[in-house]
């Protein structure tokens, strides 16, 4: 499948990624007032209404005073049930926040250590890869540093990849294990990956011999009063769950990933996610204080942020942070973020892939920083001549010395950033000198000198101008 026909779950991704690069570069604006609920619904109705890029979205905000739910639209195309702070939505990759919790409790229990190698838990057949003579630990796992891939081999980072992993076995993950070759060495390169937390989930629960979703009810949910935070969902009629929807707001099935659901599985409410980040933020004191200290410790550099176990932290300036992670599935987008300093706490919840709850929940704590939306609108792509393509060729350095790359691949060029997939984004051309990657509003200008030589490009996103120069080779 062409890069250019991914699904909205890797573009989903990568479009977090290049956030990543492009607003780590710019000084962030102080901590002032929260925006009032007013400005967040039409924030909200504004990405409903006017953009249509989800059904129903659920904003949830925990602060020292207290605690506030603003939500608008509905659960799906058609149905008035309007979503709420009770509504079900899949939270996707912010189950990895949970696996990690789960873990830095085990820690602080005495039952594992960061430092125990992955194949300490798995069936004595099981061969671990294993690079430069070393072992993939848990706190490797735990901070995307195994250097185990997005998926397992053959399986695509797509939703038809998402179907695949429906049937993955535990016998399809131990034969992978023992025939993969790892590419990088282990700890240290920052590689997301889905594999990595499902496998962490699996080893926990050899460890403890519970399931996955045992250990997350007794451990986490249980102590911090999430009823309505599941896995399985209960056979209960008028469970007030939303429907999700892909970018063209079709209805999308639920994300089912047996063997590996400590990657994504997790299905929660606002006002669980509330209770969950009330104790993150020390609004209240439980009995996980010291696992969830414990996640904050662990620091690995990834690119253009820090990896911490589970959580990332990002827009670091001096002793201030955001604490954030985001997630998507097949049919629902979700954010996660709290501000350790202020101690306020968000949850963003979309029944859609599209929306960009990651930029509203970092414009509630950081409200410099406008929630943008990245919805593309439709452009015509033309055909140029491939001496052309050839001239864009080479490495660019934009703000603080981050890197982009341009290369050829069979019938175009890509962009690739430390924090895009490995293959990059294929670049659309729309005039000689201007690109745009499709599905996303993502847009790339090459500029010339006097001479014609290409002396550099402007990455165009979120209203904003990115400049990167030309490296010559030396």
């Amino acid at each position: 499948m062409k890069t250019e026909k991914k699904s909205n779950l890797l573009l989903k991704q990568t479009v977090t990624s290049l956030l990543f690069v492009v607003l780590l570069s710019i000084q962030m604006f102080a901590q002032t007032t929260i925006p009032s609920d007013e400005e967040i619904k039409n924030i909200l109705i504004e990405r409903i209404d006017n953009d249509h890029v989800s059904i129903g979205m659920v904003v949830g905000i925990i602060t020292p005073e207290g605690r506030r739910i603003i939500s608008y639209g509905h659960l799906d195309n058609g149905d008035d049930k309007l979503v709420d702070g009770n509504t079900i939505f899949e939270i996707g990759s912010v189950t990895k926040v949970f696996t990690a919790l789960l873990l830095a409790d085990m820690v602080e229990k005495h039952q594992v250590s960061l430092t125990d190698p992955a194949t300490k838990f798995l069936p004595k057949d099981v061969v671990m890869p294993e690079r430069n003579g070393k072992q993939i630990t848990l706190v490797d796992l735990a901070t995307q540093t195994s250097g185990l891939p997005f998926w397992p081999t053959g399986i695509p980072a797509n939703d038809s990849g998402v179907t695949m992993m429906a049937k993955y076995s535990a016998k399809d993950l131990y034969n992978f294990l023992s025939n993969y070759k790892l590419q990088d060495d282990i700890g240290t390169k920052w590689n997301y990956s889905n594999l990595g937390f499902g496998l962490l989930g699996h080893i926990l629960s050899c460890c403890t011999g519970k399931n996955y979703e045992e250990l997350i009810r007794t451990q986490i949910t249980t102590p911090l009063n999430m009823k309505s935070t599941f896995i399985n969902l209960p056979p209960e009629k008028n469970l007030n769950i939303s429907i999700g929807h892909n970018a063209q707001l079709q209805r999308t099935d639920y994300w089912r990933i047996p063997l590996l659901e400590g990657c994504g599985s997790i299905k929660s409410t606002a006002n669980d996610m509330l209770n969950f980040l009330e104790a993150f933020t020390g609004s209240r004191h439980t009995q996980l204080d010291s696992a969830m200290e414990l996640m904050k410790t662990v620091r690995r550099p990834a690119n253009q942020f820090t990896q911490a176990l589970g959580w990332w932290l990002m827009f670091e300036i001096d002793d201030d942070c955001v604490i954030t992670h985001p997630g998507a599935t097949l049919g629902f987008s979700s954010a996660i973020a709290y501000d350790p300093k202020t101690h306020v706490g968000v949850v963003v919840l979309s029944n859609s892939t599209e929306g960009d709850v990651g930029s509203i929940a970092w414009h509630i704590l950081r409200p410099g920083m406008w929630p943008w939306t990245t919805k593309a609108t439709a452009r015509k792509e033309i055909s140029v001549d491939s001496k052309l393509l050839d001239q864009y060729v080479g490495e660019y350095i934009g703000a603080e010395g981050s890197k982009v790359f341009i290369k050829r691949v069979a019938g175009g060029i890509v962009i690739i950033t430390p924090t895009t997939p490995v293959e990059g984004l294929n670049l659309s051309a729309e005039t000689d000198h201007d690109f745009f990657v499709k599905g996303i509003d993502i847009q790339v200008r090459f500029q010339l000198d006097d001479k014609g030589k290409v002396k550099g490009l402007v990455i165009h996103f979120a209203g904003n101008d990115y400049p990167a120069s030309r490296r010559d080779p030396e």
